[in-house]
């Protein structure tokens, strides 16, 4: 064999080796290009309340309708509809004049009456002493008795008209009877009222403090009724408010004697403070009923949590920067995380992005991150998500017009 081709064999052996090394270099650093970076937040146990959710509804503490007690115009109204009313505020008047006249009659028939009485009753004295001297007999005396005695129940009838008349005048006046905000006038000025019928002419509502009322499980009158017996169990009530939510503090101050065999739940009433008047009656509203507190509680973003077949699950890093999988127990939620009971512990890494992309067992770089940060960044991939779907629905809005006006010029040139 020649020496060239002997050379030429090395040199292409060479060229084969150097490839090989190249290829191998390139793949290693694609491997390493290839790892995942992803967003993890640090478990830090920390102290939130126990509680329990339901959903309530408020009830009015006092309700009255506001009704006609004697007959006559409805002449006057001293409120606008949907006011707040002290107790004792004047709100109605009927026409008094009837009442008024009525009350002089029967002031006038008591003067008379009792002017009788007293002549009658000095009558009854000059005859006692002539019945004493035999002038007038005694059948004459027991007569002029009669009468006097007669006038005096008669005085004290007539006395009760002139009460009964008053308190008739007294009725064409309506007060409040409680404070509160009144509603929508149900019969207007100048319209006949009754007091048989009990008209009913507007609805008073106490509205500071208000109810709530809800359902617990009959299963948790037991820890209720504990919790009950030491302290008023503490409530709060959130109200949606827009993008934001009002929440009302308030105690347990009533829980019913049976559970309801229908839906074995029992009735518990909650009383808050409600001195703006923003909770009305008939609201439906969530009700947290609160048990204590737990200090050492374990929360992830919710958006960390995997669903998987009668499982939840999250991804965590381990040990030398290996993706773990947990099997997480789930309990509430609070201020919007998710409450974790078993599966996590204090200092675990807990993946939070790019769940889809991952696997147990797979290697990854990591960052660690706050919960704002990923609610933030959820925030943000929602609204870019809806974003689209805004402009995908605009777009074939307008793709339809446009596909309906070619139709109709089509029409038109035929």
């Amino acid at each position: 064999m020649s020496s060239q081709l002997i050379q030429y064999i090395y040199k292409v052996i060479a060229l084969l080796l150097i490839t090989i090394l190249l290829i191998a270099c390139g793949s290693e650093q694609s491997t390493k290009k290839q790892l995942v970076t992803v967003d993890v937040i640090k478990v830090v146990p920390q102290k939130i309340p126990i509680y329990k959710k339901y959903i309530g509804t408020t009830k009015a503490v006092s309700s009255v309708y506001i009704r006609a007690r004697v007959d006559g115009f409805l002449v006057e109204r001293n409120y606008k509809e949907g006011d707040y009313v002290d107790k004792g505020k004047l709100l109605y008047i009927i026409d008094k004049r009837p009442y008024e006249v009525s009350l002089a009659i029967a002031k006038a028939k008591y003067l008379e009456q009792k002017a009788n009485a007293a002549f009658l009753i000095s009558e009854e004295q000059r005859y006692a002493n002539l019945v004493t001297k035999n002038v007038v007999s005694k059948e004459k005396y027991d007569q002029i008795k009669a009468q006097a005695q007669g006038s005096i129940a008669a005085v004290a009838a007539d006395k009760a008209n002139i009460a009964s008349a008053e308190l008739n005048l007294s009725y064409a006046s309506m007060y409040a009877p409680i404070s509160g905000k009144i509603g929508e006038t149900l019969i207007n000025v100048g319209n006949y009222v009754s007091g048989s019928s009990e008209s009913k002419l507007a609805l008073l509502v106490q509205l500071d403090p208000i109810y709530v009322e809800f359902n617990p499980n009959a299963a948790d009158l037991l820890e209720i009724q504990a919790h009950q017996d030491k302290n008023p169990m503490k409530i709060e009530v959130v109200v949606p408010s827009g993008s934001s939510e009002m929440r009302f503090p308030g105690v347990v101050n009533f829980i019913d004697n049976e559970v309801e065999l229908t839906t074995s739940t029992i009735l518990l009433r909650g009383t808050l403070q409600n001195p703006k008047m923003y909770l009305i009656p008939g609201v439906h509203v969530t009700v947290y009923l609160y048990f204590g507190v737990d200090p050492n509680a374990i929360l992830i973003p919710a958006e960390a949590v995997i669903q998987g077949q009668g499982i939840h699950f999250v991804y965590v890093v381990g040990k030398d920067n290996k993706v773990e999988k947990r099997i997480v127990k789930l309990e509430s939620m609070y201020k919007g995380q998710q409450v974790i009971s078993s599966g996590l512990q204090a200092n675990d890494y807990v993946i939070t992005d790019a769940l889809q992309f991952l696997k147990p067992g797979e290697d990854v770089k990591y960052k660690v991150v706050s919960v704002a940060e990923v609610i933030k960044k959820n925030t943000y991939s929602d609204d870019q998500q809806n974003s689209k779907d805004s402009d995908t629905k605009t777009n074939g809005k307008k793709q339809e017009t446009t596909t309906s006006s070619s139709s109709s010029e089509k029409s038109s040139s035929k």
